[in-house]
């Protein structure tokens, strides 16, 4: 037949050394199939450093290589379109969550605090906007909107000075 065919495989950065060098090797074994195209989307230096652990190759960039052909880097997310994404997002919840009495209070940390530290890319924004809406869920009323979301900003982005935080409460 004369269809291509195109195989898409994301978030190679979420596994282990094991998992690649499968991925990888799976690819070898059937990339002659006729009219077949494989996309992979991964973070080079997660995909370099885990191939230098776990197969113990000193030259991860020629070994990885031999799999990829063309080679796309994507530009950056631009941080704006980032915080905007996100105002967007906890915008539409929270009128779903019937809160929409925090919206303000949304756009005030957004366009106040740098979040661009914490939330690197839209599967950061997704992951904090699902934590952060169920706790607030819990513990709305009896908390203030900005200081709630910045704690819980920090809880996602740096656990190690949230457990402190939250260890010596008594101190604040």
């Amino acid at each position: 037949f004369n269809k291509r065919i195109v195989v898409i495989i994301d978030d190679m950065d979420r596994l282990n050394g094991k998992e690649i060098q499968n991925i990888f090797q799976l690819i070898k074994f059937i990339a002659n199939f006729k009219n077949t195209i494989y996309i992979l989307a991964y973070s080079k230096n997660y995909i370099s450093t885990s191939i230098k652990s776990f197969l113990n190759e000193s030259n991860s960039e020629k070994y990885i290589e031999k799999f990829i052909q063309v080679e796309f880097k994507l530009p950056p997310l631009d941080p704006q379109k980032l915080s905007q994404f996100l105002k967007n997002r906890i915008s539409d919840k929270l009128k779903l969550l019937t809160l929409a009495s925090y919206i303000l209070d949304v756009n005030y940390c957004l366009d106040n605090y740098n979040i661009t530290g914490s939330l690197k890319n839209i599967r950061d924004v997704k992951k904090f906007l699902n934590s952060f809406l169920i706790r607030l869920s819990v513990v709305h009323p009896k908390v203030r909107f900005n200081q709630f979301f910045l704690v819980e900003l920090i809880r996602f982005s740096d656990p190690v000075s949230y457990q402190t935080i939250f260890d010596h409460y008594y101190l604040l």
